[in-house]
């Protein structure tokens, strides 16, 4: 195992609260993407949640 794990959440940057995959490698967060199996963005994200 190379140590890393995904995890599903919710960004709150905004008020939209897009649902987003965070990319987890020996504790240090290293990747966000939008969740394509969220119904309420749709695998959509704005620029708040990458900065």
């Amino acid at each position: 195992m190379d140590g890393t794990i995904q995890y599903k959440s919710t960004c709150r940057s905004c008020h939209g609260g897009c649902g987003a995959v965070l990319t987890v490698k020996d504790n240090t967060l290293v990747k966000m993407a939008p969740d394509k199996a969220s119904p309420f963005s749709r695998e959509y994200m704005c620029v708040r949640g990458f900065v």
